[in-house]
């Protein structure tokens, strides 16, 4: 286990309960350890406010977009990916949606991420589109 600084375990708390909320206790601190990484805090401060980021909801010719989601997600909820959802439709480009029952924020690295990537690569088999890719 590692040893974090003083007065840091509260990091480790909120992981647990907002990103690894679908593992067992056992194996959420294995799993802070593991995954993350010490960031500056700003990177997300400028994202919640928006601060040199965009998105262009409307992009027509973009590439299909899966959004995918965990059921108990607590940092990005199924109704903020359902409103994203609608947000992306107003393009006209493929975009669709799905959720995993039982699944939380954590659900690419939680045991059975593997059904989470396979679900992934069977809609780009079944609805990519080939795409040019321009040379640099």
């Amino acid at each position: 286990m590692v040893r974090l600084e003083p007065g840091l375990e509260h990091v480790v708390k909120q992981f647990a309960k907002n990103f690894a909320n679908g593992l067992p206790e056992s194996e959420q601190r294995q799993a802070f350890d593991r995954h993350i990484v010490p960031a500056p805090g700003r990177i997300y401060y400028q994202s919640v406010l928006g601060l040199g980021a965009s998105v262009a909801w409307k992009k027509a010719d973009r590439a299909p977009l899966l959004l995918i989601s965990g059921e108990n997600d607590r940092i990005v909820e199924p109704g903020m990916v359902r409103q994203n959802l609608s947000c992306y439709e107003a393009s006209g480009a493929l975009t669709e949606a799905t959720s995993f029952p039982g699944r939380s924020h954590f659900l690419i690295a939680a045991p059975g991420w593997e059904d989470i990537a396979d679900a992934a690569l069977e809609w780009v088999i079944a609805k990519g589109e080939p795409r040019a890719v321009a040379s640099s």
